[in-house]
């Protein structure tokens, strides 16, 4: 499957602006957030003593298999797992 893009520019004084804006600032932090899970479990992996932010990244990855039992977390997380 491929997907087309199309770029465009919109003016800040169109009625669209403040909803693009909006959807592209929403999918920046989305991303960001995403990117954080997926460094958090590759730097935390194996070690002894974990940091907070790794702490409370593998306890979501622990009620994400405890939900979805056929989810298997390895030393990197998926994408299609952070859905």
């Amino acid at each position: 499957m491929s997907y087309k893009v199309i770029q465009c520019q919109i003016a800040q004084g169109s009625l669209i602006y403040d909803y693009c804006d909006s959807n592209a600032q929403k999918a920046k932090l989305l991303y960001n957030a995403a990117l954080f899970r997926i460094r958090q479990i590759f730097t935390g992996w194996d070690k002894d003593s974990r940091t907070d932010n790794e702490k409370e990244v593998f306890a979501e990855v622990d009620l994400l298999q405890q939900t979805y039992p056929s989810v298997k977390v390895k030393k990197v997380i998926s994408y299609g797992h952070l859905e």
